[in-house]
């Protein structure tokens, strides 16, 4: 029995005979909705932040019932903030981090977790 982490498997070296191979994941999922005064934010984007400094990770826009989902993510420590194509840009910019980092949400990933969070809109100019 040997435990291989990583996507390759050298198998030209070892006894013949027959394998067994056993997958898990040791990713996560983060998924949830986004509302706004006026309900699910249909179009929000959603960034998730690395407690490690790893750059951020995009949503594709939120569904019209406002719902968001990343995957696969690593296991750790990260924050979520929504918002609209602004926050997207300074966010690719990498200017904004620690600013939103005191209203963002904080979540903490395991192996194979599915994390459910629902997320406010973060309103332009007032956070």
């Amino acid at each position: 029995h040997v435990e291989v982490e990583g996507d390759l498997i050298d198998l030209r070296n070892g006894a013949a005979g027959p394998i067994t191979v056993t997958l898990g994941s040791i990713t996560g999922e983060v998924s949830g909705v986004v509302s706004d005064s006026s309900g699910p934010a249909a179009g929000a984007r959603v960034v998730l932040i690395s407690g490690v400094g790893r750059n951020p990770l995009f949503a594709p826009p939120s569904a019209p019932d406002g719902t968001y989902k990343f995957g696969p993510v690593p296991p750790g420590k990260y924050k979520l903030i929504a918002g609209d194509n602004d926050l997207i840009v300074q966010f690719q910019r990498g200017r904004e981090t620690e600013e939103y980092a005191d209203i963002a949400e904080s979540i903490e990933l395991f192996a194979g977790d599915k994390v459910t969070k629902a997320l406010k809109k973060v309103v332009p100019g007032g956070k």
